[in-house]
């Protein structure tokens, strides 16, 4: 790329900027109202995981159950 072909600070900036534009306008009400609301809490993430655990245990015991309850003749 030849140095006259290169582009000033001002105009890569613009190219950001319209670009953040773009991404702006693309973003549904949901993502709007959680950039707004700012990042989750580790407390409530750690708490999301431990719902999580919980209902992955209840649904592989629950499908354990139903294999065993298959293999029974």
């Amino acid at each position: 790329m030849e140095h006259e072909d290169e582009l000033t600070i001002e105009e890569l900036q613009e190219i950001l900027n319209e670009e953040h534009q773009e991404t702006q306008r693309n973003v549904s009400p949901a993502e709007q109202e959680e950039d707004e609301r700012g990042p989750m809490p580790t407390s409530a993430i750690k708490d999301l995981l431990k719902k999580w655990d919980a209902v992955r245990a209840m649904i592989s015991s629950k499908v354990n159950s139903f294999i065993d309850m298959l293999k029974k003749p």
